[in-house]
This record gives C-alpha cells, structure tokens and sequence, in this order.
C-alpha cells in the first residue's frame, strides 16, 4: 500500500484538535490510543453557552492533541504496518481495470489495483470521475493556537447568536496552550469571522482571566469542512474510493471529522481487503451501502443544527438542559455519541424537559 501526502512532515491540519468518543474508540481498535494519551492533554468536561449566555456543564472524555503530532502518529503506524509514506501530489485520478493516479512533476502514472481519496474539503480530485454531486463546502471556520499563564482544564462551546448554528471554541492543550476558533455555515450572511473569533476570546466573560493573560499568540488559519455525508458519490466503479471528509462525513452541529474519517476509512479498508482477497472487484460496489448504517446519525445531527440556527430554540435547550436530569443525560450521551440528537431536539424531547 502507497500513502500519497501533498505535503511533506511535520505537515499542519487546520483543526479543532479535539478528539471525542468515537476517535478515540477507533484509535483504541487500531491500537495507538495508548500513544495518543501519551501526547495527548485529557479533560472530562465541557461547558456549553447559548446565545443568551446561558450555561450548562456536560461530562465528556475528550484528548486535544495538535493534528501535526496525531497525523504523525498515524503516518508511523501505516509504515508500521508495511504501507509506504511518499510525497506526491496527485492532480488526476482515472478508474478502470487499473486505476491510475497522475503526479504533479512524474512522468507517467502510478498504478493501483484500488484508489481511495482522502483529501479532505479539497475536492478537486473528485469532479472529473464524476463522484461530485456538490461542489461548495458546509462549513467555513478559522482557529489560532495561543498560550496563556492561566490554566483551564475544560473545553467551551458557545453558540454565538452571530453565526447561528455555528459556534465559537476553545479547547486547551498541554503545556498552557489552546486552540481557539469559531466556525459558521459556508452560505451564512457575511460575518468577520477574525472579529468574531477576537470578540469571543477577549469579551466573552468564561475567557476573561485566559484573554488577559495571554503570553504567545500564532497566526489565524482557515478552512472549509464537507458534512452531512452528502455530496459526493462513495464509489467510482470499478476501483475508487471517497472516505472522510473527501465524502462529506463530518458531523452537521458539531464539526466533529476525525473519528467520522476514521470510521469511513475503517469501513472502507475492511471491503477492500476483501475484494484483494478474492481477487474481486465487485466487492468494492457494496461500500455505499455499508454507508447507509451511519447516515441515520447525520440526519440527526442535521435536525439539531437546525434547531441551534433558531437562538430563542437554542436558549430554550440549554435552560431546560439545566433544569431537566433527562435533558442532561441526553445531552452527554449525544456528545458521547451514544444516543440520537433527536433524543434531544424534538416536540416530545421538548414536552418531556419540561414536565421530567
């Protein structure tokens, strides 16, 4: 196996950098949870804001860790496991008996019984197979890493009412350090997202003693997110492959992609085994199926960004969740990705809030 990267490492992913109950569960079926804790910081709460300010405290295992240092790790484990790392940037991908991959400054192409495409929003690769059903990203979002004297050992969400259903973040790491940013639907009104992100940091009163006690501040980054799994074909028969957020897999409400990429990937590997094995083709057509156990979960996640678009419904929410013991545990157990939002958002969800 060939893992083609456009860039060389240490390379930077513009990211929340923070991974929640499903990637760590597939970073414990692969085997490499225990060298992420290693790296990793870890925190067993999070606390939510409405538009109006109101908060609420949820209890959730996450481990931020900078996605130069994970995607490191996961690069060693594939060489690890006999696959080759290289550098290429790959301009044009064909199926056929043979799918064939055209590399930027190579003459010639380089041959593969099977391509996956794992590009992430990029998703130029996949227009001229045509896998492309939608062209314009979900989300657009910025984040900075800075460091601060003062310790926090919690993540903070706050659903600005600026960029309603998106949200304003920030998620500390090791050593003092925190990745701060804010992200917004990609065809929201006009919004300064840089301003938006300065206002959340500097006067938003949960951060004051952080803001004012800055010490080391990097640049600001940008990036576009795919969700919904939606938008692109699964499959280009007979031999390529979208996984992760190439197809569209990360989360509506949450931005969450990294264990969404690794669930995707995971159930790719397992049916291209299995074609390779029975040196059969065919196989590979069973994938956008194998999809479909996972996209009554997105329709949940799209039902609640729907819900938090509305401020007033998002106010509501997070006042009964402080209020309602159901609401609270229905509220972590989402986060935890062990129940359906719509546990959550929905009339009778609503009704059952308030009267439990």
């Amino acid at each position: 196996m060939v893992v083609l990267e456009r860039a060389l490492y240490p390379r930077e992913k513009v990211c929340g950098d923070a991974l929640i109950p499903d990637a760590i569960r597939a970073l414990s079926r692969a085997g490499l949870l225990e060298a992420v804790e290693r790296r990793a910081a870890e925190t067993s709460m999070l606390q939510v804001f409405s538009p109006s300010m109101i908060g609420m405290t949820l209890s959730m295992r996450a481990l931020t860790i900078k996605r130069v240092e994970l995607d490191a790790i996961l690069a060693e484990a594939a060489v690890d496991a006999g696959a080759v790392v290289a550098q290429g940037h790959v301009e044009r991908v064909d199926s056929g008996e043979v799918a064939q991959l055209a590399i930027r400054g190579v003459q010639g192409s380089l041959r593969a019984k099977v391509a996956i495409i794992a590009t992430g929003a990029d998703a130029r690769l996949l227009s001229p197979l045509g896998m492309l059903s939608r062209a314009e990203p979900s989300v657009i979002a910025v984040r900075r890493y800075i460091r601060s004297s003062v310790k926090l050992d919690h993540l903070v969400f706050s659903f600005d009412r600026t960029i309603a259903p998106g949200y304003a973040w920030l998620f500390p790491l090791r050593d003092g350090e925190f990745n701060v940013g804010c992200g917004m639907a990609y065809r929201h009104h006009r919004v300064n997202l840089s301003e938006t992100l300065d206002r959340f940091l500097y006067k938003f009163e949960p951060l004051r003693e952080v803001a004012e006690n800055i010490t080391h501040m990097m640049p600001l980054r940008g990036a576009v997110l795919r969700c919904g799994l939606n938008g692109t074909i699964a499959l280009r028969p007979p031999n390529v492959l979208a996984i992760g957020e190439s197809l569209g897999a990360t989360f509506p409400l949450t931005g969450e992609g990294i264990g969404k990429a690794m669930d995707t990937g995971e159930l790719a590997a397992g049916i291209v085994l299995r074609a390779l094995a029975a040196s059969d083709l065919s196989i590979l057509a069973s994938f956008p199926a194998a999809l479909d156990s996972l996209r009554a979960r997105y329709r949940g996640y799209e039902i609640a960004e729907r819900w938090i678009s509305s401020p007033w419904l998002a106010d509501l929410v997070i006042l009964l969740g402080r209020r309602s013991r159901y609401a609270a545990s229905c509220a972590s157990a989402i986060l935890n990705e062990t129940a359906d939002p719509r546990a959550l958002f929905s009339i009778s969800a609503l009704l059952k809030m308030l009267f439990s």
